[in-house]
C-alpha cells in the first residue's frame, strides 16, 4: 500500500541503515522510502560502495548535486564524494574532509562522518588521524545505541593502533571485540577480529594456532560472501598455508578468491603467486606458471596496509625471521593471550593429568626456556602467575572493517 507501513513492521531507521552490510541493505531496499530523502539517497551510496560499483556512485552523487534543497543533502554528498575518493583510492580528499568536519557539529550524522573521515585517512597511512576518528565514531555510535556500528569503529581504532605502536600487542582488545560481536550476531565483525588474531599469530611464526583462527574467521564471514573482507580472509588463509608449506590447499583459496575484481583483491592475489613462486615452483604444479619478470611496485599500489608489510617481507626481504613455534609452543603462547595462567593450570591444560607431576612441570620449564630463545621477552613470571610481557612485539598492520 504505497506510503503505509504493515501495522506488524516498524518504520525504518536511519541508525539501522549505517550500521547494515550489503545483503541486509538489499533486504532493506523497500524500505527507504520511509527513510528522510537525503538518508534515502545515502542508503543507496552505501550500497554501491560496498558493491564497489563507481559507475552507480557517481548516479548518486549526480542527484545530491541537484537537490541542494534537500535536509541534509550537503553532509550526504560530502560523504558520498569521500566514499568515491576512497573506492578509487585518491589521497586528496583534504577540501571533503574540511567540508565533513565543519558540519559535525551540527548534525547527528556525526559518528558517521567520522568513521568515513577514519577510512579516508586510512587510505592515507595516516595512522594518527584514521585511529582518532574511530575512537570519536565509536563513542558517538555507541552514546546513540548503535552497538553494531559502534563495535565497528572501535575494532578499526585498535587496528589503527597497531600501526601506530607496532611494539604493542593487541590479542586482547580482538578477543574482547570478537566475543561481544558474537553476543551482538555481528559475524562480519567477529570473522575480522578473529582475522586480526591470526594475523597476530602468524607474525610471530604460531602459523596451527593462526590458521585454527582464520578458519573461524572465514566461518563468521561465510554470510558475506562475494564480501572484500570475505576474500581477504581467504586469501591469509592462503598465506599461511604457503608458510606451513601447503601449497596445494593454498592454490584452492587462491583461485577461490579470483573472482572478485576489486583492485585491492587482486593486487593481493598478485602477490601471493608470487610467494608461491618462491616457495617453490615444484610445489604448486602447473597451477601458477612462473612470470617473466618480478611486478613493480607500482603493480601494488592498492594494497591493504596488512598488505604491504607482507610485500616488504616478500621482495625486500630484510625483516628478521624468527623459528616457527610448535604445536605446544603455539598453545602456550595463546593460553596466555587470553589471560595470566599459573604453572598448575598450564600443565592441565598442555598435558593432561596422566603423568607424574614432576615429569610435566619440568617439560612445561623446557617448553617456557624454548618459547623464550625463539620469542626473547616474550614471558615473564609476575605475581604467581606466567603472563605475556607488555615488551613482546608482534610487528603488524591489521584489518578494518
Amino acid at each position: 500500500m504505497g506510503d503505509v507501513l504493515d501495522a506488524d513492521r516498524k518504520p525504518l531507521m536511519f541508525d539501522q541503515i549505517v550500521q547494515s552490510g550489503l545483503l541486509e541493505l538489499l533486504q532493506a531496499r523497500p524500505d527507504f522510502q520511509f527513510l528522510e530523502p537525503a538518508q534515502q539517497i545515502y542508503a543507496e551510496v552505501l550500497i554501491s560502495y560496498l558493491k564497489g560499483d563507481v559507475l552507480e556512485l557517481r548516479k548518486w552523487i549526480s542527484l545530491l548535486e541537484s537537490k541542494p534543497e534537500i535536509d541534509d543533502s550537503d553532509v550526504a554528498l560530502a560523504l558520498a564524494k569521500l566514499r568515491l575518493r576512497i573506492r578509487e583510492h585518491q589521497f586528496d580528499g583534504e577540501p571533503a574532509r574540511e567540508m565533513l568536519l565543519a558540519m559535525g557539529l551540527k548534525t547527528h550524522w556525526r559518528g558517521e562522518i567520522h568513521f568515513v573521515l577514519a577510512m579516508s585517512y586510512g587510505i592515507e597511512s595516516n595512522f594518527q588521524e584514521e585511529s582518532d576518528h574511530y575512537l570519536k565514531s565509536y563513542l558517538l555510535f555507541n552514546q546513540a545505541g548503535c552497538e553494531r556500528k559502534a563495535y565497528k569503529a572501535f575494532l578499526n581504532h585498535v587496528a589503527a593502533e597497531s600501526s601506530l605502536f607496532p611494539e604493542k600487542h593487541f590479542l586482547a582488545e580482538h578477543i574482547l571485540i570478537s566475543k561481544n560481536s558474537l553476543r551482538l550476531g555481528e559475524l562480519s565483525i567477529a570473522g575480522v577480529a578473529l582475522l586480526n588474531i591470526s594475523r597476530e599469530y602468524q607474525k610471530i611464526r604460531a602459523f596451527q594456532i593462526a590458521l585454527k583462527y582464520a578458519n573461524e574467521a572465514i566461518e563468521c564471514l561465510s554470510k558475506d560472501v562475494g564480501m572484500n573482507h570475505y576474500f581477504f580472509a581467504l586469501l591469509h588463509r592462503c598465506h599461511i598455508l604457503i608458510e606451513l608449506g601447503r601449497i596445494k590447499d593454498a592454490i584452492l583459496d587462491l583461485e577461490a578468491a579470483k573472482i572478485n575484481k576489486f583492485p585491492e583483491v587482486q593486487q593481493t592475489i598478485q602477490l601471493l603467486e608470487q610467494l608461491i613462486l618462491k616457495a617453490g615452483s615444484s610445489q604448486s604444479g602447473d597451477v601458477i606458471a612462473p612470470s617473466a619478470e618480478t611486478p613493480s611496485p607500482k603493480a601494488f599500489s592498492k594494497l591493504p596496509p596488512t598488505w604491504r608489510e607482507r610485500k616488504e617481507e616478500t621482495f625486500v626481504g630484510n625483516i628478521e625471521v624468527a623459528a616457527q613455534l610448535s604445536a605446544h609452543e603455539g598453545h602456550l603462547l595463546e593460553m596466555l593471550s587470553l589471560q595470566p595462567q599459573d604453572k598448575f593450570d598450564l600443565i592441565h591444560s598442555l598435558y593432561g593429568d596422566d603423568l607424574p607431576f614432576d615429569v610435566v612441570e619440568n617439560r612445561l620449564k623446557n617448553l617456557i626456556l624454548r618459547l623464550r630463545k625463539k620469542l626473547p621477552e616474550s614471558l615473564i613470571f609476575e605475581n604467581g602467575k606466567y603472563c605475556l610481557s607488555k615488551e613482546f612485539k608482534l610487528r603488524n598492520r591489521l584489518k578494518r572493517v
